[in-house]
């Protein structure tokens, strides 16, 4: 996709108006916003559409009618072209991030998501903290803008707000932590002189306060118990020495029940001559705290595998191959009966040896007494058993 198509795309999905029964339009309380929509149809679509800017109240309107008169069969381009991307005709809460612009570089996805955050993006410098939200009613836009940010290796946080009477939840993404605000500071920016403007405040902002944030992407506390006392013990360093390299004032073992930065873990593994440690420091492993796990029902469950790698990327988190690909044996028990009513192979299971790292695999049937739940050996005539196992 061209640069002026993402962006054109960004916009439309944020404030445009895109339903088979109305006018395509896009609504902005920036007149400048406005023009570049305009522009950027012409851009995409040269004389084939003829853009309008219109103030109405506290708002401006721009509509994007075909410079040509609509019949059966001919239609308005910049809706073919929605539709091809499956984004026409959706209403707010269905919105969503079309499948093409996933697989656009890093600089498009920037382009797009620059665009959008003009929309129902929020900037602000002149808060506590700094602020940079983006708002729909859409889960699924929402989670499509945080697979786009991670693309860009930009961490945030997704929470569902109720608005009570006034309509639809709000899903409200939420980029926090210096780290990551600089990061879409320098990678998305924004658009619009407004938003460009803050932009450069929360800059300036976060350059006038060098201290950054340590409570996200921290090591878990449990690395105090499992690496470094442990290591500490081997190489005789004190407690009091190792606070010391590390430039703490001594406190003890309260030091224990803190998580640590990677900054701290990597004095701490210094101090400690922890090789262990000063990995994890340095590592692109992302640490985040579980905070609830939720039953989502019954689901089939599949094998899968990636070769040299051995891991994917399942619901925006990494994945490694399935726990059976590292198994030495995998066996099954198949008992047909339990599936075929009328069964030739009443009573009999089988027993499949499917993976076997240092041995043969294979297939070997036993009697399955169904009363007892037991397994047993099968007599030559097949009418007589022994028991030599229980289920």
């Amino acid at each position: 996709m061209s640069d002026a198509e993402l962006a054109l795309l960004g916009h439309l999905i944020g404030d445009g108006c895109t339903l088979p029964s109305h006018t395509i339009q896009y609504t902005s309380k920036d007149r400048d916003l406005a023009e570049t929509v305009a522009s950027l149809a012409t851009e995409v679509f040269g004389d084939d559409v003829n853009p309008r800017v219109h103030p109405e109240r506290t708002w401006f309107q721009t509509y994007l009618p075909a410079s040509y008169r609509l019949t059966h069969g001919i239609r308005n381009p910049i809706a073919e072209w929605l539709e091809d991307l499956d984004a026409f005709g959706l209403r707010s809460w269905q919105k969503r991030v079309p499948e093409k612009v996933f697989e656009q570089d890093a600089d498009g996805i920037a382009i797009f998501l620059r665009h959008l955050w003009a929309t129902d993006g929020c900037l602000k410098a002149d808060s506590v903290s700094p602020v940079v939200r983006y708002h729909t009613t859409s889960r699924e836009l929402a989670d499509g803008v945080m697979s786009l940010l991670l693309r860009l290796e930009i961490n945030a946080t997704l929470r569902k707000v109720s608005m009570g009477t006034k309509g639809r939840a709000d899903h409200r993404i939420s980029v926090t932590g210096r780290d990551d605000v600089e990061r879409f500071l320098m990678r998305i920016g924004a658009v619009g002189i407004r938003k460009m403007q803050t932009v450069d405040q929360l800059v300036r902002r976060l350059e006038a306060q060098p201290t950054r944030n340590t409570n996200r992407d921290v090591i878990p506390r449990d690395a105090w118990q499992t690496i470094v006392i442990p290591r500490m013990r081997t190489t005789g360093v004190t407690h009091r020495a190792m606070q010391a390299a590390i430039g703490q004032r001594y406190c003890g073992s309260t030091l224990h029940g803190q998580n640590m930065s990677r900054e701290r873990a990597l004095r701490v593994a210094r101090g400690v001559d922890s090789g262990e440690l000063a990995i994890l420091a340095t590592s692109d492993v992302y640490w985040d705290e579980i905070r609830s796990i939720e039953p989502a029902g019954t689901e089939p469950v599949y094998d899968l595998t990636v070769d040299e790698h051995h891991n994917f990327v399942g619901g925006d988190i990494v994945v490694h191959n399935s726990i059976e690909q590292d198994s030495d044996l995998v066996m099954f028990l198949y008992r047909d009966e339990y599936y075929n009513e009328n069964s030739e192979d009443q009573g009999l299971c089988e027993v499949i040896l499917a993976k076997h790292r240092n041995g043969p695999v294979g297939t070997e049937k036993l009697a399955f007494l169904k009363r007892f739940a037991k397994f047993a050996d099968l007599a030559p005539q097949h009418d007589q058993s022994r028991t030599v196992a229980a289920a």
